[in-house]
């Protein structure tokens, strides 16, 4: 593969209000990185009690040295932050859960307490989502253990995950989509990283942590391909499209004079790397700049990438394989998608559905669709005009 090579470009046209504008949108930037630091410095440590006056001579519980030799495992099988942090926080919460129970070793976890933590987490408001991989995580750490020797039988093996909700993802129409890439103005720094940004993660269908990690020397320009290092490390390829080429030739080429050494495509104006929250904040300020009313994350623009694909008629399998889904049940959740907005399509232009729906209210969904009473009052025209014509052949008095 080829390794993308940059041109230096000038910024000297800039005017005062761009660099200030510049440095803002930078400051926010920086702003919201230190937050995260100081989040993730400020979080307890696995071995913690969570306890200011407790001494660092007080030895941890067997609950804590268990969970951090969990973690040291994965560490060492290459997981990636994401999943470490997800499980850090899940097992430190039922940790302290259990501690203040009074069980201090895992040999002293009974199925009923866990049932009862799991109540608990659904009656402190949490989603089933969360709830359930809670427990997954609970599940992972006790199988570790397990498999150890540390305990004979994992209590969580025949627990059941609550029943989660099913809802479609989120997506944004086309039209919605050209109205936030064309948002980033051109002719500086920020607004190029911005356009190039967001245009790779329409056209690819990227992950956030796949797009903050992707290196310079897995994007080839020249064929219009980026090799993705995915969940568990699985290496995939995506595609770029015209307009996510030409935004990131022209980003490149004024990000050399900034990060000329740096691994990553996607950094900030000091040079380093994008975080995940930086990348949400550029999406959020841009659909909101776009005037988007709906709520769009950069997983948002994912869930576009696929559902605009099967709408035009892509085939499942190759959708799957530009996501990087291990599983097709994952991928097949667009096809719903797709359907509803056919469902829709159907209800507002078929003569007989407009027949059945003219009886009663509109929907709520189609109430928020924009034109379609208009849609529905053409189809219904047209539909008139038809009968007209077959009545007049069908009626010799009318030839």
């Amino acid at each position: 593969m080829r390794e993308v090579t940059t041109i230096v470009g000038e910024d000297g046209d800039m005017s005062d209000g761009k660099r200030r504008g510049a440095a803002a949108e930078e400051r926010s930037e920086a702003r919201g990185e230190r937050a995260a630091a100081r989040a993730k410095s400020a979080a307890p440590p696995v071995g913690a009690t969570g306890d200011a006056r407790a001494s660092d001579a007080t030895p941890p519980s067997g609950l804590r040295t268990s969970i951090a030799a969990f973690l040291s495992d994965l560490r060492a099988r290459d997981a990636s932050q994401h999943t470490l942090r997800a499980y850090g926080t899940d097992l430190t919460t039922l940790a302290t859960w259990l501690e203040g129970r009074g069980i201090l070793e895992p040999a002293q976890i009974r199925r009923n307490d866990l049932r009862a933590w799991i109540h608990e987490r659904g009656d402190a408001g949490l989603e089933a989502r969360s709830v359930a991989r809670h427990l997954s995580s609970a599940r992972s750490w006790l199988r570790f253990l397990e498999r150890r020797g540390a305990i004979e039988d994992s209590p969580a093996r025949t627990l059941r995950a609550p029943r989660r909700e099913k809802r479609l993802p989120s997506v944004l129409r086309q039209r919605e989509i050209e109205g936030l890439l064309a948002r980033p103005a051109s002719g500086g720094f920020l607004a190029l990283r911005d356009a190039a940004l967001l245009e790779v993660l329409y056209s690819t269908g990227l992950r956030v942590s796949e797009l903050v990690g992707l290196e310079l020397d897995r994007v080839d320009l020249r064929s219009g391909l980026v090799r993705v290092l995915g969940k568990r490390k699985k290496e995939r390829l995506a595609i770029l499209g015209r307009p996510a080429r030409e935004a990131l030739e022209l980003y490149l080429a004024e990000r050399a004079s900034r990060a000329p050494a740096h691994p990553r495509v996607f950094v900030n104006q000091r040079g380093g790397p994008l975080s995940d929250r930086s990348v949400r904040t550029i999406v959020d300020r841009h659909r909101r700049g776009a005037g988007i009313e709906t709520h769009a994350s950069p997983h948002t623009l994912r869930h576009s990438f696929a559902t605009h694909l099967l709408d035009a008629g892509a085939d499942l399998r190759s959708v799957q394989e530009l996501l990087g889904h291990a599983d097709l049940a994952t991928t097949q959740v667009y096809t719903h998608v797709s359907v509803a907005r056919l469902r829709d399509v159907y209800q507002r232009a078929h003569p007989r559905a407009l027949r059945s729906a003219s009886s009663r209210p509109r929907s709520r969904r189609a109430q928020q669709v924009p034109g379609a009473d208009a849609d529905a009052e053409k189809a219904e025209e047209l539909s008139s005009r038809g009968r007209e014509k077959s009545s007049s052949i069908d009626d010799p008095k009318g030839i």
